[in-house]
């Protein structure tokens, strides 16, 4: 028989251990992050593991890849900055990691909660930066060049490091009530960007391999056929 628990025994389990508020609250944070963290793993496998991958995809579609990468980092960035959101705006309640410190009733672990949020939402002052004045919002003297402070930068290193500061955070807990260490990874789709590369470079090869049978006078019924619509 499998191990894996169903989303809704694993919401049970963490109600369970935590109580109803925090248990809710922590598994609805955790299921944010690792959908979260999916996304960023998708996103460095197309752009932040080697040049090759980058060439691969500007030798099939630049233009679009390009408007990928844009969408992919603007939502990653959108998802770090609400997760350290304030608990509450405009008088509505907030998914976000800044309302757990409030279900912890043990003061020294409160405080500890509470220091670890502080780093985090520090660490993601870029990801709110980009939210609030270019995603969200786009602000009128940024998008017109007048003299005003330019978009925070966004670097891989800076937005694993946030995404590390979160997973600290969880893991507190997890470790403080279950005894056990959270893994710092989720699993990625199977059918997922590495999937993709490889199609793309097996029909790049494709692709090469028909002009050259084409040149060379030995092209075949289907290489001179006109393509198929999709």
């Amino acid at each position: 028989m499998s191990n894996l628990k169903s989303s809704d025994e694993v919401l049970q389990e963490h109600i369970e251990v935590l109580g109803f508020d925090l248990g809710k609250l922590f598994h609805k944070l955790w299921n944010e992050f690792a959908w979260m963290q999916i996304k960023w793993q998708e996103y460095v496998d197309l752009y932040g593991t080697s040049p090759e991958r980058i060439e691969l995809l500007n030798s099939t579609s630049p233009r679009f890849f390009k408007l990928i990468q844009d969408v992919l980092l603007e939502d990653i960035l959108l998802s770090l900055s609400r997760l350290t959101d304030p608990p509450k705006t405009g008088g509505k309640e907030n998914l976000t990691f800044n309302a757990l410190p409030a279900f912890i009733s043990d003061v020294d672990f409160h405080n500890t909660i509470s220091e670890l949020v502080k780093k985090a939402v520090d660490a993601l002052g870029f990801a709110r930066d980009w939210r609030n004045r270019h995603i969200a919002h786009r602000d009128l003297k940024l998008a017109i060049g007048d003299e005003i402070a330019p978009l925070s930068s966004v670097t891989r290193l800076k937005v694993a490091n946030g995404i590390s500061f979160l997973y600290k955070i969880l893991n507190a807990i997890y470790q403080k009530y279950f005894k056990a260490e959270l893994s710092p990874k989720v699993f990625s789709p199977m059918n997922g960007a590495i999937s993709l590369l490889y199609i793309l470079q097996d029909g790049l090869n494709e692709k090469k391999a028909r002009h050259d049978r084409i040149i060379s006078g030995k092209q075949t019924n289907e290489d001179i056929r006109s393509m198929d619509p999709i």
